[in-house]
């Protein structure tokens, strides 16, 4: 264990109490050689700025504790409208151990409650190779313009931290040039290679592409004889399209509850609402936990198996995607697979799978109402199979955040303020979401975002919906007070540690 783990570290505004600490403090001789003045400042100068200081209208003071004893301190001074310029220093005994970082990174929500800033500047001596290193690891880049071979000058902008992001490079871009190159524009054969690798990837048989999550599921039900009259059963606490894809086909959409901190279909609620009008089951790996499948199944009815969230998991052992009657999956911007657009549908069952493709393209054939327009092109084909490729890479990098939000939120879950959400074998991370124990979700959310830090209930209330009904008592609880945190590969450590902060300081102002 660091001793970053078994210190204490707090930051707070400074009072008048700290006037002689900090007059101390600025005239040691490493501080004023580290200084870009690299002078000492007399007590009536100091006692003067300090005054100021603690006006807060142009300059923000911030003390660092260690153990509850002064250790350092964070300032920001405004340079501009939403500019400020920060000088940090901590005491010799506490530097070099990770405990810089935490002092930035706490200070950043104070920081905008205070003003509203866009952007940080610090200025380091080119002969301060510890500093230089520290600013580059919390994410600032040097201005080339205006440092100079004695001072460099760096730069860290402050955007929203976004609640999602997709992760896309250089294999996507030139997956799609290439498309583009060839002149096969519309479903081809890059379409084909993802239906195959998608097909290796779930342990199905076969596949087709589709243009659209939602369009998967309402082809997958169609091939599964869905129609006016039938029942459809699925999650209360689910994505709107999976109601919209059953009302598509003339059926009834049957909301069924959920398990607590689960989230996932509970089989004991569906068993109770079968009835002889039911036609399939669609359950979903809900933010990367395993869906019970096999328990679904023992109801000796068709299971959709939707792998928006949960590709490259496991139930049973089993891939997701390879243990349902047939898997449906969404390429969405914000999905784990992100084409922008663009779904697929696989089974065993290949006779399935060709209605599918005879109903995603009206062409050539008798007129059908449910026939329509749902191909996938070959430029999403190629970005959702570069995507698919790199899979392990993004699993492992969702799981590396999903650990340090376990380890740094875990005093508010022992301080009963959130629940973590449950490691379950086979579970992997799309979504990082807590159950909050207090508060209201979307009062969370709001506070969060006046802050900078965009978290979300993550699934769109459905409490207003006419097939609602009141027996859904835990799916009403995740719409009340289940919130999702930013997770996404390229979400550094900073950001991160940013976003627990302002969640701390959120749980104690709400």
């Amino acid at each position: 264990m660091s001793d970053r783990d078994h210190q204490s570290l707090a930051v707070r505004p400074a009072s008048t109490e700290d006037e002689s600490t900090l007059f101390h403090w600025r005239n040691l001789p490493w501080v004023i050689e580290l200084g870009a003045s690299r002078s000492s400042v007399a007590h009536d100068q100091h006692h003067a700025w300090f005054a100021e200081t603690l006006e807060r209208q142009s300059r923000c003071l911030f003390i660092v504790e260690i153990d509850n004893q002064p250790a350092g301190m964070v300032r920001y001074d405004f340079v501009s409208d939403a500019t400020v310029e920060i000088s940090i220093y901590l005491m010799p005994d506490f530097v070099g151990k990770g405990l810089g970082t935490q002092a930035f990174v706490q200070t950043v929500p104070l920081l905008l409650s205070w003003r509203d800033v866009n952007q940080i500047v610090a200025r380091v001596l080119s002969t301060n190779s510890r500093s230089l290193g520290y600013f580059t690891q919390l994410g600032f880049v040097v201005d080339d313009q205006k440092s100079t071979p004695e001072c460099y000058v760096f730069s860290r902008p402050l955007p929203d931290i976004q609640h999602s992001r997709p992760f896309l490079g250089a294999a996507e871009a030139e997956a799609a040039a290439s498309v583009i190159a060839s002149g096969q524009l519309s479903m081809g054969p890059v379409a084909k290679e993802l239906e195959q690798r998608w097909c290796d990837l779930t342990s199905m048989s076969d596949a087709a592409c589709v243009s659209s999550g939602l369009a998967a599921l309402r082809l997958a039900l169609l091939a599964l004889d869905v129609g006016p009259g039938d029942e459809v059963l699925m999650p209360a606490y689910s994505c709107v399209a999976l109601l919209n894809a059953v009302l598509a086909l003339d059926a009834t959409p049957v909301l069924a509850d959920i398990k607590e901190d689960d989230w996932t279909l509970s089989p004991s609620d569906v068993k109770q609402r079968v009835t002889n009008k039911t036609k399939a089951i669609i359950a979903v790996h809900l933010f990367g936990m395993p869906a019970a499948i096999p328990d679904l199944l023992s109801l000796s009815l068709p299971v959709v198996e939707d792998c928006a969230h949960g590709i490259g998991g496991s139930c049973n052992g089993r891939p997701f995607g390879g243990v349902g009657t047939v898997n449906i999956s969404s390429f969405y911007a914000t999905k784990m697979i992100a084409a922008g657009e663009g779904g697929i549908v696989a089974a065993h069952d290949r006779a399935l799978i060709n209605r599918v493709r005879c109903a995603r393209d009206y062409g050539d054939q008798l007129p059908n109402r449910h026939y329509l327009n749902e191909k996938m092109t070959d430029i999403e084909a190629a970005l959702a199979h570069e995507q698919v490729k790199r899979l392990p890479e993004m699993l492992s990098l969702r799981l590396e955040r999903a650990e340090r939000y376990d380890k740094w939120l875990a005093p508010l879950a022992e301080r009963g303020l959130i629940v973590l959400p449950q490691r379950l074998p086979g579970r992997i991370w799309y979504r990082y979401t807590v159950r909050l124990v207090r508060h209201a979700a979307g009062a969370v959310c709001e506070w969060m975002a006046k802050h900078r830090v965009r978290v979300e209930q993550p699934v769109w209330d459905l409490r207003e919906s006419a097939f609602w009904s009141p027996a859904l008592e835990v799916s009403a609880l995740a719409f009340d007070r289940v919130i999702s945190l930013p997770l996404y590969p390229d979400l550094n450590a900073a950001d991160q540690e940013i976003v627990c902060h302002t969640l701390s300081r959120c749980l104690e102002d709400l």
